[in-house]
C-alpha cells in the first residue's frame, strides 16, 4: 500500500495555498477550464520538455544537451533511471517529464515540479545546497515532496473553485467522474482524492490497482478519509490485498459504475457502522467511495 504523500501541518497548508493563489493569479487561470497548465508553467518562468525518454539513452541525451557549466552530476542522473518521472533543472529553468506517462500524470508532475520551483523556501534551500554541494536530509526531502504535491493539487483544482463545484453536485462517485474530471482536465484518481477531502461529508476512498498478472484478489493502493470521516468513525484501514471473500472484491463493477451497496464497517473496540459503497472501474484502477448510511442525517450503527 502506498504511503501517505500529501499530509502537512495546518500552517504549511495555509502558506502553500497562498503561493498557489499567487501563481493562479499571475497566470490569470481562475475560471479557465480545463486548468491551463501551459500558462501556469509560463507564469512560473519555466519551460517543459516532454521529448525526453527516461531510459538510459534519454538520460544520456539530457546530460549531453546541457551547457558545460550547467551539467547535472551524471551519477545523479543515472540514479533517476527507472525511479523518477520528472526532473526540475533549476538553472536552466526547465522541467523534464517522462513522455511515456499518461497525459494526466504528466500534468500533475509538471505542477509538482513547478511547486519545487515556486515555493520560496524550497527555492532558497536548493540554492544554498547547490552553492555548498550538499544534499537534503531524508525528512526534509519527504516534507518538500508533500508540499509540492499539495501545491500541485491546489493549483490544478484552482483552490476553492473546485470545492464550490463539487458541493454543487449530488454526493456520489458519479458526478466527480462524469463532470469534474472533464471540467478541470484532471485524472479520476486526483479528482476523487480532492473530492473526498473537500466535499464536507464523512467519506473514505479506497483505491485498488488492477494487476493483470494476478487473479483472485485486489491490490489496495491507498485508502484515505475526509476529516469528517475520521472525526465520526476513526481511521479506515484495509489489508494490502483483498481476496474473493472480501466485500470489495465481490463488488467490483462489471461495467463502469456500481450503484450504492450496503456494507458494515467493522471497527476494533466499537460497534460496526452501516455504510454505503459506490464503485467506479477505470480498467486500470478501481475506486470505492465509502460513506455512512444515513437516517435523518444520522449515521446508523448496529
Amino acid at each position: 500500500m502506498k504511503a501517505d504523500d500529501c499530509t502537512i501541518g495546518d500552517y504549511d497548508r495555509k502558506v502553500i495555498r497562498k503561493q498557489a493563489d499567487l501563481l493562479l493569479r499571475r497566470a490569470s487561470a481562475y475560471g479557465r477550464f480545463p486548468t491551463p497548465i501551459h500558462d501556469l508553467v509560463k507564469a512560473a518562468e519555466l519551460e517543459v520538455e516532454t521529448e525526453l525518454s527516461f531510459d538510459e539513452q534519454g538520460i544520456g541525451e539530457l546530460y549531453r544537451s546541457l551547457p558545460n557549466d550547467q551539467k547535472l552530476n551524471i551519477e545523479v542522473l543515472k540514479k533517476a533511471i527507472g525511479k523518477v518521472e520528472g526532473i526540475l533543472h533549476r538553472e536552466d529553468k526547465t522541467i523534464f517529464i517522462d513522455k511515456t506517462l499518461h497525459k494526466s500524470r504528466q500534468k500533475f508532475l509538471t505542477l509538482h515540479e513547478v511547486g519545487h520551483h515556486d515555493l520560496p523556501w524550497q527555492k532558497s534551500s536548493f540554492k544554498i545546497l547547490e552553492d555548498s554541494e550538499g544534499e537534503l536530509d531524508e525528512s526534509t526531502r519527504d516534507q518538500f515532496e508533500r508540499e509540492a504535491n499539495c501545491f500541485a493539487s491546489d493549483v490544478w483544482f484552482q483552490l476553492d473553485t473546485f470545492t464550490s463545484d463539487a458541493r454543487d453536485t449530488d454526493f456520489g462517485i458519479g458526478p466527480p467522474i462524469k463532470l469534474l474530471t472533464k471540467r478541470y482536465g484532471t485524472s479520476c484518481y486526483s479528482t476523487l482524492r480532492r473530492y473526498v477531502n473537500v466535499y464536507g461529508r464523512a467519506s473514505a476512498l479506497v483505491v485498488c490497482d488492477v494487476d493483470q498478472n494476478t487473479t483472485g484478489s485486489l491490490s489496495v493502493r491507498r485508502t484515505l478519509e475526509s476529516s469528517e470521516f475520521r472525526q465520526q468513525l476513526g481511521s479506515f484501514t484495509l489489508p494490502a490485498r483483498l481476496g474473493p471473500e472480501s466485500f470489495f472484491y465481490r463488488n467490483v463493477p462489471t461495467n463502469k459504475f456500481r450503484m450504492p451497496t450496503p456494507w458494515m464497517l467493522e471497527r476494533q473496540g466499537h460497534r460496526p457502522v452501516a455504510c454505503m459503497v459506490e464503485a467506479y472501474n477505470s480498467t486500470k484502477q478501481i475506486f470505492f467511495l465509502v460513506y455512512p448510511a444515513r437516517s435523518n442525517g444520522i449515521a446508523i450503527s448496529s
